[in-house]
């Protein structure tokens, strides 16, 4: 029910946002296991503006989807590497984190990531400080979801952490 909660907490800033300016800062993370696929799946949702921003402070440049897609998607994955933490089982996966592919629409940017995996599963943490240091409001909402569990956060520049057990 709380996931659903922030789900739909989430989409209503969204809408609020895009009507305006965007007031508040926001992130919308999933990380699905997938048997099917071995592994999960991890889907990130971010403001184009705020990735936009974040990578002209770090690189000097604005992303250009349209004539270098390949190079903004390489600034873009860097940022989340360094942003985002996922251990299954207390291994560290984050290095196994790939890219698998990124979508626009609207004001919005999907990252999308596989973690291949074959082990049980007993617990999964996750830090999530994606764009936390240039927002003091930035709130990370992460729903983590494995076969019958499903569990969702808000997590902030102070609270970056959360872990699920199974």
């Amino acid at each position: 029910m709380r996931t659903l909660f922030i789900i739909f907490a989430f989409f209503l800033l969204l809408a609020f946002c895009s009507a305006f300016s965007h007031p508040v800062h926001v992130s919308i993370t999933t990380v699905e296991y997938q048997p099917e696929k071995k592994g999960f799946v991890v889907a990130i949702k971010v403001f184009y503006d705020d990735m936009n921003l974040t990578v002209f402070n770090i690189y000097k440049e604005n992303l250009n989807f349209v004539s270098s897609k390949r190079e903004s998607e390489k600034k873009c994955n860097n940022y989340i590497l360094s942003a985002f933490e996922v251990s299954i089982n207390n291994k560290e996966q984050s290095g196994k984190m790939k890219f698998a592919y990124s979508t626009i629409n609207e004001d919005a940017l999907w990252m999308y990531y596989v973690i291949p995996w074959k082990e049980k599963i007993n617990e999964i943490d996750i830090t999530s400080r994606i764009f936390s240091e240039m927002y003091p409001d930035q709130k990370n909402l992460v729903i983590v979801k494995v076969n019958d569990v499903e569990k969702g956060f808000s997590l902030s520049r102070d609270e970056s952490e959360c872990e699920v057990k199974i």
